[in-house]
């Protein structure tokens, strides 16, 4: 196959002429850059202005960029899935390269990845998500009494990516099972 541009390529040069609504030249200010994500509509109410989180930019593997919700559109757009998403504007600001120095400048047009810090809870106590089971409309985790697995069930609250807020049903302290937890049985015997 050949090398050769798929469109035309348009060239200025001086003194060439213009023709009225031809671009002559774009100006980006990149002393301000934002972020525009799609949020889905089961999340967009966490999400207000003035929320901060990290963004990571593909183009920028490892660099790790602050970021802060500065508005929320009122109307949906359709997703490509067939669902409801909302477009979230971000400011974006200074970045940490992988070694803790500063991050390069990104250029407009970048793709990211951005996570929001919609609920912080303090003092939570918090399970590894793998160790919690649905069992119907409740949720359980495998508490570990004398080597034998006891079902034990728990009321969620903050829910991370990896880990969940026990908010009843577990104190602190307790052995549970975290590996396989959802191929353990009431009353297996756990000290092989």
């Amino acid at each position: 196959g050949g090398g050769a541009p798929s469109g035309p390529v348009a060239s200025l040069a001086t003194g060439s002429p213009v023709t009225s609504g031809q671009t002559v030249a774009t100006v980006t200010d990149v002393s301000t850059l934002s972020l525009a994500a799609e949020v889905d509509e089961t999340d967009v109410l966490l999400v207000q202005p003035g929320v901060s989180g990290t963004a990571e930019l593909d183009a920028l593997p490892g660099a790790s960029y602050d970021v802060a919700v500065s508005s929320v559109d009122v109307s949906p757009v359709a997703s490509a899935g067939g669902g409801v998403t909302y477009r979230v504007r971000l400011a974006l600001g200074p970045g940490t390269d992988p070694e803790g120095g500063t991050a390069p400048t990104p250029r407009p047009g970048m793709s990211a990845v951005v996570d929001l810090r919609v609920r912080e809870v303090d003092d939570a106590l918090a399970v590894p998500a793998a160790a919690v089971v649905r069992d119907g409309a409740r949720d359980s985790v495998w508490l570990v009494v004398d080597d034998v697995a006891r079902r034990q069930y728990v009321t969620l609250g903050a829910q991370g990516e990896s880990e969940l807020e026990i908010v009843t049903g577990l104190q602190q302290g307790e052995r549970i099972v975290v590996r396989g937890a959802d191929r353990v049985r009431d009353g297996q015997d756990l000290s092989s």
